[in-house]
């Protein structure tokens, strides 16, 4: 699959998400089964195309607290370290021996414990984005998934035009007046659209540019980078410690990738929706976005004593109450009758 990629007739479907401690909330897996199923639908509908599934590890994001916990059966397994860089570099030896006693009270049936040795091996002398790698290769190695981490000197090579320009705001008039229509009709902007949207990243920081004075500077510590004039000299020294933030990097994604298709949640949805115009600017087509499966999990003890059937809950709130009003006008008259 890896090696198809540089070939005319494969596309990808992608999917990504934050590289989480334990691979993350549920909803992961259900973004990666997506996108399995969508290669398989094209498959059958083009055979003479190359339909390659890619999940898209967000590794330089630096929100630590949103990534170093799992909660689990009332209980919080939290990983309690200083993190203020991009969080797929972080060495995990320790992360490693933390899973071989986190566990240990609870009845693990073969699969769960399979799971938590895979994370033990992964975990060792390795960063975040590699471990979760090799543990998404393990279990998906039949599948044909490429796991591709963008944090990548010679992809960051490839979006220097972007990096050039954002460096400059020309992005930013494009965005905002995406962000205004949107607004105005009511969906709302998802994402601040900043006039610069990159961040500057070394090993343990990750920090937000911003233009001032006809300078690149960081927005703590107000320090100058470079001057405006020196921007195309500055982008290529510097192309691998400029990082994209959450508006630009399915830019980024279309850049790299022959995407057809990206699977997001609900957030990532509405995000897409402001990047029309920026696409235009560099005559990218968006692909198609698709919204991941959702379900709800009900514990046996609340599933079966509810008063209304489990799909109901994927209602909206007004109609479940009227539901259980009508229930309960029903259940009030056959009181009276039963009584009277």
């Amino acid at each position: 699959n890896i090696q198809s990629l540089s070939e005319a007739d494969t596309y990808t479907i992608t999917t990504g998400q934050q590289v989480h401690i334990g691979l993350g909330p549920l909803y992961v897996w259900y973004k990666i089964k997506d996108v399995l199923a969508i290669c398989e639908q094209a498959k059958e509908k083009y055979p003479d195309k190359k339909f390659v599934p890619v999940f898209w590890m967000a590794s330089e994001d630096h929100d630590f607290d949103e990534i170093n916990h799992i909660p689990l059966f009332g209980k919080k397994y939290e990983w309690s370290i200083e993190s203020n860089g991009p969080v797929g570099r972080l060495d995990t030896s320790d992360l490693s021996l933390l899973f071989k006693t986190w566990f240990k009270e609870l009845r693990l049936n073969k699969d769960q414990q399979d799971f938590i040795d895979l994370c033990v091996e992964a975990y060792k002398e390795s960063n975040l984005a590699d471990a979760t790698r090799k543990i998404l290769h393990r279990l998906l190695k039949d599948e044909g998934l490429v796991i591709l981490d963008a944090d990548e000197a010679e992809l960051k090579q490839l979006f220097k035009p972007v990096f050039k320009d954002e460096l400059q705001g020309k992005n930013f008039g494009s965005l905002f007046k995406t962000a205004e229509q949107l607004n105005e009709v009511g969906v709302g902007a998802q994402v601040v659209v900043r006039e610069c949207n990159l961040f500057y990243i070394t090993d343990h920081t990750r920090v937000r540019l911003k233009l001032a004075d006809n300078k690149v500077k960081t927005v703590e510590g107000d320090e100058a980078l470079c001057k405006v004039q020196e921007i195309k000299r500055f982008t290529e020294e510097n192309s691998e410690r400029l990082s994209p933030n959450a508006l630009l990097r399915p830019l980024y994604q279309e850049w790299i990738l022959p995407n057809l298709v990206y699977v997001g949640g609900p957030s990532e949805v509405k995000y897409w929706l402001q990047l029309k115009a920026l696409f235009r600017n560099y005559n990218l087509e968006l692909p198609i976005v698709s919204a991941r499966t959702s379900n709800i999990l009900f514990p046996d003890r609340i599933a079966f004593k509810q008063p209304i059937k489990t799909e109901d809950f994927f209602q909206k709130d007004d109609a479940i109450l009227k539901q259980l009003d009508k229930q309960y006008t029903e259940l009030k008259d056959e009181f009276h009758q039963a009584f009277n």
